[in-house]
């Protein structure tokens, strides 16, 4: 994700990960996968410090000194987006490279 300035109130975009454990909960299209559009959490920006950023979904915590990653004990269930637009050219990216490399 590129070095955007996050502001409190503002609108972003949870992207749900492949693979983690919010995945597996949602429902698959006839592909076997979940359309992008129910990987997408509409949220705000809920405070912003030197170091992290917290959203109200879930009081989710994402480190802005490691590429927005989330902070947490387990693996990481949501990526950081400030826009839909930007999650889902994201996941076209990610779909592509993993065909590319298959």
């Amino acid at each position: 994700m590129s070095n955007t300035n996050f502001t409190v109130g503002q609108e972003v975009v949870l992207k749900i990960i492949t693979g983690s454990n919010a995945y597996r909960r949602l429902p698959k299209e006839t592909n076997g996968k979940p359309d992008i559009l129910k990987r997408l959490i509409f949220t705000t920006v809920k405070s912003v410090s030197k170091k992290y950023i917290t959203v109200d979904y879930m009081n989710t915590k994402f480190d802005r000194t490691d590429e927005y990653r989330q902070v947490t004990n387990f693996s990481k269930d949501y990526e950081l987006f400030g826009s839909a637009k930007d999650a889902i050219d994201a996941d076209t990216l990610e779909s592509l490279w993993f065909k590319l490399r298959k």
